[in-house]
């Protein structure tokens, strides 16, 4: 769009505390500053809906971090990960990772992950091809008896 920013959603699932957090990008900064991750060269503020949790994505000094942001008012912890508290690949990896990996190969799971049912969406084609042969039934039943009832006449 244009290259520019549009406001998608602010809140959502996230407490009070964590807007404000999220959506203040000085405080993002001072964060950042105050854990030595000046000059981050990728910035992506990202939602995992399975995992009740928003991730910061920063990429700087030559690696890369991440940033929870759990879902919910007083929740500080969640899969071993704190809340607001700075990770590298490799420790989110370890946290998450078993999880969505489960997720990606169980698709009665809640991840998040689009899926289909074969057996619920031939249902639904059945009960839609029936409901149509019934609407076009009584259509042409209807228009017989009107024809009949003024070609009469």
């Amino acid at each position: 769009m244009d290259n520019r920013w549009n406001v998608g959603e602010i809140g959502g699932y996230l407490s009070p505390n964590s807007i404000d957090f999220v959506s203040n990008p000085d405080d993002i900064t001072s964060y950042l500053d105050n854990n030595n991750l000046k000059e981050a060269k990728t910035f992506i503020h990202f939602r995992i809906p399975s995992l009740h949790s928003d991730f910061l994505y920063i990429e700087a000094n030559s690696w890369e971090y991440f940033i929870p942001i759990i879902h919910g008012e007083g929740k500080s912890e969640l899969y071993g990960l704190k809340d607001k508290k700075i990770y590298t690949k490799d420790e989110i990896i370890s946290a998450i990772g078993p999880t969505l990996k489960a997720g990606l190969n169980d698709a009665g799971m809640t991840t998040g992950r689009p899926s289909l049912n074969g057996k619920y969406l031939g249902n639904q084609v059945y009960y839609l091809i029936a409901l149509t042969i019934f609407i076009a039934f009584i259509t042409i039943f209807h228009f017989i008896r009107l024809k009949r009832k003024y070609s009469y006449k």
